[in-house]
């Protein structure tokens, strides 16, 4: 299995996995999901532009799939900024 190691660690997020961890809880904790929402989702689109560009928008739409309690599957579809990428590698 091919681990890709984050690589932009200290840029766009920090660099240790405690305050990344913090900063995500952060987010979490203030995410509010508006009382409109429609009875049915079936997927949403998470932007990845860093914390402080999307992260709140990321956050919302990730607890608005899972508060419709339909998640049986996860497809993640990302690009490779770096080129370092190979077909069907699997990130952990």
């Amino acid at each position: 299995m091919n681990i890709r190691h984050p690589i932009h660690a200290g840029r766009f997020y920090e660099s240790s996995a405690s305050s990344c961890r913090y900063h995500a809880e952060k987010l979490i904790a203030a995410c509010t999901l508006p009382d409109d929402l429609p009875e049915h989702l079936y997927g949403g689109l998470v932007p990845h532009a860093g914390w402080t560009f999307s992260g709140a928008v990321a956050v919302k739409t990730l607890q608005a799939v899972l508060a419709a309690d339909a998640v049986d599957t996860v497809v993640l579809l990302g690009a490779d900024h770096t080129g370092a990428a190979q077909a069907g590698e699997v990130y952990d």
